[in-house]
C-alpha cells in the first residue's frame, strides 16, 4: 500500500534569478587549404550573412589571420 504525503506548508519556493546568457564570438581562423569560395558559402548558409558580409569576413580572415563571423548566446 502506498501512503500519500500531503503538506500544508505555505512557504513559497524562491523564484530563480533569470539573467541574460553570456555572448560568445565565433572566430574563423585562416589556413592554407580551405578555398575562399567555400568559406563564403559556409558564412552565407550557416551564419546567414549576406554575400557581401561573407566576402568581407573572408578577406579579413585571409589578410589578418582571423575574423569574427558572429556573436551568439
Amino acid at each position: 500500500m502506498v501512503d500519500q504525503i500531503t503538506t500544508t506548508d505555505t512557504e513559497s519556493i524562491p523564484e530563480a534569478i533569470v539573467a541574460e546568457p553570456p555572448m560568445y564570438q565565433v572566430i574563423l581562423l585562416n589556413d592554407d587549404f580551405t578555398p575562399m569560395d567555400f568559406v563564403i558559402r559556409i558564412l552565407v548558409e550557416l551564419f546567414y550573412l549576406s554575400t557581401e558580409q561573407a566576402e568581407r569576413v573572408m578577406l579579413e580572415v585571409h589578410h589578418k589571420g582571423r575574423g569574427v563571423c558572429g556573436i551568439f548566446t
